[in-house]
């Protein structure tokens, strides 16, 4: 094996090496995402995956979506994480829900601030730079040779990578998302999908022309919307084929990888196998079956959850505040939603700002499934894992926005950011969030 190498085990996961010392990055190898809204269209051996994780000396996670923080890798392989005691490295939060966790496993763990130098071996290091409210790029020089993991991060247009390139400068090896991974407008709104993938590829190219880069590495697309409610998002993605056709004339040698390949970095033009083994997983139809969800809750259920939820609102944030926002027409953010429940065929009204609930005749703005609303009320992350698995659908124009306005305040809370008094002195957070709201808004008219 090469002295200095990258190994692709799975969808956003490689092992980084300088042949003594080794990196693993976002472990997600069986078994469902996102509320059983995601699937993997490859699956590891749980053999080949201990082999890995004993030569391995430090795992990074870049976010702690389940696709990259996965808790069934955690617990399937805890003993032999801590046994070899491998160590997570992960960005410095507010929250700390990441290192709580990891620290409730009795795993090592070492917590990076933006731009720290970390040296895992003699000219072998790493830096992590955060993006937006929890993504983060990973920088590696490993003997002079640079690599820059960009997967999630919100590095797209021109303007962008530009300011990353003057904090960082260009690289020899990049690895980057190719398709998307959220909901996109729903069944009707194909164009959005088309456009969203043709987004990946134009940040594929600025990405890799700017950055200067020898070979991209495209990756951590390797998944599915599994659930019968959402694989229509299926139809538009980005496939390797396409990526090779819409790439082919950057600067970089775009390379795919299969599974255990590895990539020899001092000997980067040998050819690699990818494009092959996933030209065939992408083209038996089998790989792409759908599973049906039966969990469900109950009415009552989701009455129960939805107090326990607007009480744990009300406690890490301001009620008169949210009260006097919620009287601002114009902004209309929370506003009273009526959500459609498929699978109980009742309509409900979810009041924030007048702590209410009930059954109502209105015509809904939303309709889902009873266990997403159960989700949203039990857990702060439960509206991000419905915007990433898309398993609901717009029932008024504008409906996902409405939505956005009432329930993305447990994102906010989720992340350490409290809406009070002192979020006006972080106006950073506001804007990026109005800014978010707006992007959609216009993908949606």
């Amino acid at each position: 094996m090469s002295k200095n190498f990258i190994k692709f085990i799975n969808h956003a996961s490689v092992v980084i090496s300088n042949g003594k010392k080794s990196i693993l990055t976002d472990p997600w190898y069986s078994g469902t995402s996102f509320d059983d809204g995601w699937m993997l269209l490859y699956e590891n051996e749980k053999s080949e995956i201990i082999n890995i994780l004993n030569q391995t000396d430090y795992i990074w996670i870049s976010h702690e979506h389940p696709d990259h923080f996965s808790i069934k890798f955690l617990n399937d392989y805890e003993d032999i994480l801590r046994e070899k005691k491998i160590k997570f490295i992960f960005q410095d939060t507010k929250d700390k829900r990441v290192v709580s966790f990891l620290k409730f496993k009795k795993f090592d763990f070492i917590e990076l601030e933006d731009n720290q130098n970390f040296d895992l071996d003699e000219k072998f290091f790493i830096k992590v730079q955060k993006y937006d409210f929890y993504d983060s790029a990973l920088i590696i020089n490993i003997n002079g040779k640079k690599i820059f993991n960009l997967n999630d991060c919100p590095i797209k247009t021109e303007n962008q990578v530009k300011e990353f390139k003057k904090k960082y400068g260009e690289c020899d090896f990049l690895l980057t998302q190719f398709s998307y991974a959220a909901w996109k407008g729903g069944k009707e709104n194909l164009e959005w999908r088309k456009s969203a993938s043709k987004e990946k590829i134009n940040t594929i190219k600025n990405q890799s022309n700017i950055l200067n880069s020898k070979i991209t590495i495209p990756f951590a697309s390797f998944i599915k919307f599994c659930d019968k409610y959402n694989s229509y998002l299926n139809d538009s993605i980005n496939t390797p084929n396409i990526v090779m056709e819409k790439c082919s004339e950057i600067n970089a040698k775009i390379k795919f990888l299969k599974p255990y390949e590895v990539f020899d970095l001092d000997n980067p033009y040998k050819e690699t196998d990818g494009i092959g083994f996933w030209t065939e997983i992408y083209k038996n139809r089998e790989n792409f079956q759908i599973i049906e969800n039966k969990k469900a809750y109950t009415y009552e259920d989701l009455n129960e959850m939805f107090y326990e939820f607007n009480d744990r609102i009300y406690k890490n944030n301001s009620k008169i505040l949210i009260k006097i926002i919620s009287k601002i027409k114009f902004l209309n953010y929370f506003q009273a939603l009526i959500i459609k429940i498929k699978d109980l065929d009742v309509n409900i009204k979810v009041d924030l700002a007048n702590n209410k609930f009930e059954q109502v005749n209105e015509k809904p703005d939303i309709e889902m499934f009873s266990r997403s609303l159960y989700l949203i009320f039990k857990q702060d992350f439960g509206f991000d894992t419905l915007t990433v698995n898309g398993c609901f659908e717009e029932k008024k124009k504008n409906g996902f926005l409405k939505m956005s306005k009432c329930f993305a305040i447990g994102n906010l809370n989720n992340l350490g950011i409290k809406l009070n008094y002192k979020i006006f002195f972080n106006l950073n957070i506001i804007f990026l969030f109005i800014k978010k709201i707006f992007i959609i808004k216009k993908k949606l008219v």
